[in-house]
């Protein structure tokens, strides 16, 4: 998994590629919280992820709930198939605001 940042910009832009799995998730977490706790708008590109589980997932949801709280935005960016095909499982596409490619 790589994490990338471009955050001088409004929405700050996190891009993840490769896989978020429990191994991952905790790493995922903390950029999210990382920014959202200085204040920024977050734009959250999943187009790269090859697989999510669970705890990835938590990962989004604990953003969107966060950025509620503190009147930010969180929008998941571009969501691979693979990563809408878990969204969509979890009925999260009706929770999750999701910008589509």
């Amino acid at each position: 998994m790589e994490i990338t940042v471009q955050d001088d910009i409004d929405p700050c832009k996190i891009t993840i590629t490769g896989e978020i799995d429990l191994d991952k998730s905790s790493e995922v977490r903390a950029k999210i919280m990382e920014h959202l706790d200085a204040g920024k708008n977050i734009d959250f590109n999943l187009s790269g992820v090859t697989y999510i589980d669970s705890s990835g997932i938590s990962c989004l949801i604990e953003g969107t709930q966060q950025a509620a709280k503190k009147n930010l935005t969180f929008i998941v960016d571009s969501p691979s198939d693979e990563v809408m095909k878990v969204i969509e499982l979890a009925f999260l596409d009706k929770i999750l605001k999701i910008k589509k490619a």
